[in-house]
């Protein structure tokens, strides 16, 4: 291993692969310790090549050698990770409610980090406390050698209560996404009553995550009815706005006016 500048031992993972261990008519282990074992070598191979030590090392991943059904095998799974310095324990088993994780040892303290609501796992953190809900957040810098793809779902926007649906579809709410490090909102609009333009924004939609939401706010020329533009704005707040509806001069916006947007900004 190259010169390591860290103090103490960097942390050892173990993997411990558990299975039913009921032999019989019921075929309990025999069918799912093939299962099992192929998951903990999957978890084995994801970690050494994509977990490296700050020497530039992969972290040294432990597995028992074989699958955990009975006490002499958990005793003798005990015994190795002793002997390799285990501080990490990664529980590999046939129900995904079952993974756990342990940590031990004051190398380790900040590895890995649940956030738990109501005894269910809302947030996981590598490297600091796990402090956000719905978020997989890391304190370490993150080498991908194949890249990474981030492809999340759409999230519905709230209209406001000067607005509706533009002809009542469906297809037209307002809405957010993030493809990488690109965010995407659109929808299509039309105010439930008249009002006049002007420089200041009326909010439109609101709703998008913090997460989401641009450091600044942005604006965006859109096309309306009958050859009208509009300024929208993304804010920082997380809302969309309209100003500026008209042509040479900001003027009235009726009802049923056609007001698509569909704008794009990096975070």
């Amino acid at each position: 291993m190259a010169k390591n500048r860290y103090v103490g031992d960097y942390p050892v993972i173990g993997i411990r692969p558990i299975v039913d261990g009921r032999r019989g008519p019921q075929m309990m282990r025999e069918s799912l310790e093939p299962l099992v074992w192929a998951m903990a070598e999957s978890a084995k191979k994801l970690f050494e090549e994509n977990l490296f030590y700050s020497n530039g090392e992969p972290v040294k991943v432990v597995m028992a050698d074989t699958c955990i059904g009975r006490v002499p095998e958990t005793a003798a799974c005990a015994d190795k990770f002793k002997r390799n310095g285990v501080d990490i324990t990664l529980t590999v088993t046939d129900a995904f409610k079952s993974i756990s994780k342990t940590a031990t040892g004051s190398s380790v303290k900040k590895v890995w980090s649940l956030l738990k609501k109501a005894g269910e796992i809302v947030g996981i953190a590598f490297g600091k406390i796990a402090e956000l809900e719905g978020v997989f957040d890391v304190d370490f810098v993150i080498r991908a050698r194949k890249g990474i793809i981030v492809d999340a779902e759409w999230v519905d926007l709230t209209i406001a209560d000067g607005f509706a649906l533009y002809n009542g579809t469906v297809a037209n709410q307002p809405k957010c996404k993030v493809t990488g490090n690109v965010v995407t909102v659109m929808g299509v609009l039309t105010p439930k009553t008249e009002f006049t333009s002007s420089t200041t924004g009326v909010d439109m939609a609101s709703g998008i995550p913090a997460n989401l939401r641009p450091s600044v706010n942005l604006q965006f020329v859109c096309n309306g009815s009958s050859m009208n533009r509009w300024c929208c704005s993304v804010t920082t707040s997380g809302t969309v706005t309209i100003s500026r509806y008209g042509t040479t001069a900001a003027t009235t916006v009726p009802v049923g006016t056609w007001l698509p947007f569909c704008v794009t900004y990096q975070i």
